[in-house]
């Protein structure tokens, strides 16, 4: 019969011995407090930025041309040309600056010439482009009547006035200088001299190879009359019945 009594008291006895033993060992005791955590940090915008390297900067190109340089090229507007006559219908050219003028011929519907000046009353003079002969100065110009049937087109505003030979008056132009004296002969007084490009309206003739000339009608704008000899003459206009004169 086991004797539980016994049993008892020995293993009592045992854990005593075990409990006071050298080598046993004793646990550390176990903390209750809370593990440490980790923080992270998270900058904010206030705060410097932690430094990178700069950027690189492109390289330097020209800048493509605006679109207002663009436009301005493509729209800027042409210099005028020259001034010019341009037929809008079919119209009449006089050989002088008057409807009771020679007519020299027509200018068909968008002809164009150059206007190399205009009258006064608004006769527009331009040289026709044809052989002339003798003629010189304002004698090489023919005219229309610019308040019909044309109109002007280009750089006009700076366009000369003219002084038009008049109807029915014969004229000598020299071609050379001629001297006009106050008496047929080359011994009295020079009144004026005549150059290239001068008119002068011839009165007549005396029969003696002189002729008598009106400076007061052309260009030279004196108020006399003289005599020039008669070779030097470069006649334009009605000058078969011119009459004799006497000194």
């Amino acid at each position: 019969m086991v004797d539980y009594s016994r049993l008892a008291k020995l293993s009592f006895l045992a854990l005593l011995l075990v409990a006071c033993s050298p080598l046993a060992v004793s646990s550390p005791p176990i903390s209750t407090a809370p593990a440490p955590t980790a923080t992270v940090r998270i900058a904010t915008p206030t705060e410097a930025p932690t430094a990178t390297a700069p950027p690189v900067a492109p390289a330097a190109t020209a800048p493509p041309p605006t679109p207002t340089e663009i436009d301005v090229e493509a729209t800027a507007t042409p210099p005028p040309g020259p001034c010019e006559i341009v037929a809008d219908e079919e119209v009449i050219v006089y050989q002088r600056p008057s409807l009771d003028a020679d007519i020299f011929g027509t200018m068909d519907p968008g002809l164009r010439v150059l206007a190399e000046g205009r009258t006064a009353d608004g006769w527009l003079g331009f040289e026709p482009g044809v052989a002339q002969a003798a003629n010189v100065g304002i004698f090489r110009l023919r005219w229309v009547d610019g308040s019909s049937g044309v109109h002007l087109e280009g750089e006009c505003d700076g366009l000369p006035e003219l002084v038009g030979p008049p109807v029915g008056v014969c004229f000598t132009m020299p071609m050379e200088e001629v001297h006009v004296y106050a008496e047929p002969d080359l011994s009295s007084e020079a009144l004026a001299t005549m150059t290239y490009g001068d008119y002068a309206a011839v009165i007549g003739r005396d029969g003696e190879g002189w002729a008598k000339v009106d400076l007061s009608l052309g260009n030279i704008g004196l108020d006399v009359a003289g005599w020039i000899q008669e070779i030097t003459l470069n006649l334009n206009g009605p000058s078969d019945e011119l009459p004799t004169v006497e000194p």
